[in-house]
């Protein structure tokens, strides 16, 4: 009996340590994590930067948007459908934006615009593209 019990003390003994090391091996994995993750940081935000973006019609092979920068400092979004017609949003260097629609012949239809002063005008054409009307 004397040797079970020395075995059975032995055994208590190995299996504290072994609590032991596995509390402590836990405890130094959660810590190396905690320092691995404190110690990524996130870069700043990536930038594309290009004068020209062309988001082409995959079946057709057509562009279907544009998004430009011209040589005079104008800005420019053009949206055009299936059929032709487009729609073209512009800033030009001086402050004046205006909203143009065309017809699927490629002619202008109706013109919208605001000066840089704030002063709006609105220009509508025929299917020559002869103004029609326009305000003021």
């Amino acid at each position: 009996m004397n040797e079970l019990e020395g075995l059975k003390h032995r055994l208590d003994r190995l299996e504290r340590e072994n609590r032991w090391l596995k509390r402590l091996g836990t405890f130094v994995l959660v810590g190396a994590t905690a320092l691995a993750l404190m110690g990524q940081q996130r870069g700043p935000a990536p930038v594309v930067e290009a004068q020209r973006f062309l988001i082409n019609d995959p079946a057709s092979g057509k562009a279907r948007a544009a998004l430009s920068l011209l040589q005079d400092g104008s800005v420019g979004l053009s949206l055009i459908s299936v059929d032709g017609k487009s729609l073209s949003l512009s800033a030009d260097a001086g402050g004046n934006m205006g909203l143009s629609l065309v017809d699927s012949n490629r002619t202008l239809r109706a013109e919208l615009f605001a000066g840089a002063d704030g002063s709006p005008a609105l220009i509508l054409h025929d299917r020559s593209g002869k103004v029609i009307w326009k305000a003021p």
